[in-house]
């Protein structure tokens, strides 16, 4: 315990360490990642990633995420993630555990893949990530998950931006990669013509060689024949766009004839989904009379669910005035941070409204009252009340601030400024 309390990314560390080596964590030591999970709010998202990009290098990274979510660490520093590891039943029909799935696509696309480059991997990590918020009961299909590689391409910038993953090439390819990945599959799943394939090419660039490896990793299925059949025409559609390229390549095919092609196809695709809104519109005539039938029970069940959201609404207002007042927010750096964040400006701190709000660490004040700088100079920017804390150090000379009063040392600001060297 003490030792993942002094420093929260040991926890980490440890769990990179059993993925790397396949070692097995013993209970003792499980228990007490699970009492500590919470100190890891207080490492930055720089580090946090650092380890997340080592796991995932690893031969088999899904160990360690599951030792991840296990202990509670994953829920804090990769909710989105989190909340897949859930099956829900409904009329006795249940979906897939989508945690588990992702972790099986990711262990698929390593093991067919010779050295696959880091944010492929995270591509696999994050390529059903839109599904928790896309998921909808459906009475004749079951559950669903309808636009879930939209939702996820969109939600991808903003789990960069957290986790201070890069914001440039990579972070594109890897939100190209989700937003496409469905689109094999697709064609996979039905009769292979040459225009889905250019559409494909045309859409996917350079990374189309990248977009093929994902997707076939994501054929999971536990029926055997129909996994089968997806993989057999992932070869057709793997020599197709061959042929595509190889016609590209001769001049067969020009820059302005493909442009023209995709036009047209471009085209007939807008005249196939008439046809699809017509014939929705008819299987919505001949579903009436079901309809009909399941409506009072529906409205039951809506009428209940409503009751149930209002005091679930009621008690998450409450939780969230309650979180509110118990939130405080952190940061240490050295003067050239500080300022290049526009913490301290001019010698002020936090002078104006325009600095980095996620350089912060954000905590509740309830559960972290110790937050240790590892450095031998530690100075106090903003203000706090005396008595309400302490600075002491350690064996190795380091600082660490020892918050005795919480109410008291919060009560003035919610943030706090240390300067260290």
């Amino acid at each position: 315990d003490i030792t993942f309390s002094d420093d929260p990314l040991r926890m980490l560390r440890y769990i990179r360490f059993a993925t790397r080596f396949n070692f097995l964590i013993e209970d003792e030591t499980f228990e007490a990642l699970e009492r500590n999970a919470e100190r890891i709010k207080i490492i930055s998202g720089e580090r946090i990633a650092e380890e997340l990009n080592k796991i995932l290098m690893t031969e088999h990274p899904s160990r360690g995420f599951v030792d991840l979510q296990r202990s509670g660490l994953l829920a804090i520093i990769f909710p989105e993630l989190s909340q897949m590891d859930l099956v829900e039943t409904k009329n006795g029909r249940a979906h897939k555990n989508n945690f588990y799935h992702t972790l099986e696509v990711l262990e698929n696309l390593i093991s067919q893949t010779s050295n696959t480059q880091l944010w492929l991997r995270w591509a696999a990590l994050l390529h059903d990530i839109g599904k928790p918020k896309s998921k909808r009961w459906d009475p004749v299909q079951g559950w669903t998950f309808h636009a879930h590689n939209i939702i996820g391409a969109k939600m991808i910038p903003a789990i960069f931006r957290r986790m201070k993953l890069p914001m440039d090439a990579k972070m594109k390819f890897v939100q190209k990669l989700v937003d496409l990945h469905m689109r094999p599959i697709a064609i996979a799943d039905d009769i292979v013509t040459d225009s889905a394939v250019r559409r494909m090419v045309n859409d996917a660039g350079d990374d189309i060689d990248a977009l093929m490896a994902l997707c076939e990793a994501d054929i999971t299925s536990k029926n055997q024949q129909r996994k089968q059949r997806f993989l057999d025409n992932y070869q057709l559609v793997r020599q197709k766009i061959e042929d595509l390229q190889k016609k590209v390549e001769d001049g067969i095919i020009t820059s302005g004839k493909l442009k023209s092609m995709i036009e047209n196809l471009q085209n007939q695709l807008t005249e196939k989904s008439k046809d699809i809104e017509g014939l929705r519109a008819q299987l919505a005539d001949k579903d009436i009379q079901i309809e009909n039938l399941g409506k009072s029970v529906t409205q039951l069940q809506t009428e209940n669910e409503q009751v149930k959201e209002e005091s679930e609404n009621r008690a998450q207002i409450v939780r969230n005035q309650d979180t509110q007042l118990n939130t405080a927010y952190f940061v240490y750096g050295t003067n050239k941070e500080l300022k290049e964040h526009k913490i301290l400006q001019s010698g002020d701190v936090l002078a104006n409204n325009d600095f980095d709000r996620d350089y912060f660490t954000k905590i509740d004040i309830r559960k972290t009252t110790v937050i240790p700088f590892g450095s031998k100079s530690a100075k106090l920017l903003t203000t706090h009340p005396e008595g309400s804390y302490t600075l002491l150090k350690d064996s190795k000379g380091e600082y660490t601030l020892r918050i005795t009063d919480p109410n008291k040392f919060w009560s003035v600001s919610k943030y706090l400024v240390v300067r260290v060297k």
